[in-house]
């Protein structure tokens, strides 16, 4: 626990503290992700994916560069708690992916939702749950009508209680990309049509 703690950025000395903040926690503040906040972010990245799916750190910081508004820290007492990676783009077309890109394409009218992620520490906190709800709310005020996202790992279930269904056609039809940039690493599109989210 205190391995985790450390790694995600918390010391050790610490310990008593994030105990007393797990019988009461403090307020969470959800923001625009910052520069200082990227150290933590990979930090989080690499706690809670296999190696094969970790991304380059300049990849990650792309997609606040382009779209601000929809890449979101949680954050309490100074600490990040967890984070969303999002942006527009055309409906059901990948973006690249590990990759740093210049711009958003045209007619990109739907969400898509990157990554989301919480630091070991903070989960079962509700972090995930408060950082989808700011995350449709900005992306409904974009313009948005629609959502996607690569579910990895146990993900699909996770994602489906806010209301993304499975398409398995373009899963087939995403498969040979994403294996080029995540070889042998199983995921499946998703995608949800945001008047309709639960969140």
């Amino acid at each position: 626990m205190i391995l985790a703690l450390h790694a995600a950025g918390f010391s050790p000395e610490d310990a008593a503290v994030r105990k007393n903040e797990a019988v009461n926690p403090p307020p969470m503040t959800i923001r625009e992700l910052t520069d200082r906040d990227w150290p933590e972010v990979d930090a989080i990245q690499r706690l809670s994916y296999p190696p094969a799916a970790v991304e380059n750190l300049d990849a990650l910081r792309c997609h606040a560069r382009l779209s601000p508004t929809t890449c979101l820290a949680a954050e309490a007492a100074g600490r990040l708690l967890g984070y969303v990676l999002a942006h527009p783009w055309p409906h059901r077309q990948m973006p690249p992916l590990n990759t740093v890109y210049a711009a958003i394409p045209a007619r990109a009218d739907s969400l898509y939702l990157h990554d989301l992620t919480t630091a070991p520490a903070a989960r079962g906190r509700g972090v995930a749950t408060a950082l989808v709800r700011v995350l449709f709310a900005e992306a409904l005020r974009l313009g948005c009508t629609s959502s996607s996202l690569l579910a990895v790992q146990d993900a699909p279930g996770f994602w489906a209680r806010f209301g993304y269904g499975e398409a398995p056609a373009v899963t087939l039809q995403f498969q040979p990309a994403f294996h080029r940039i995540f070889p042998g690493l199983a995921f499946r599109y998703m995608e949800l049509e945001l008047r309709r989210a639960t969140a």
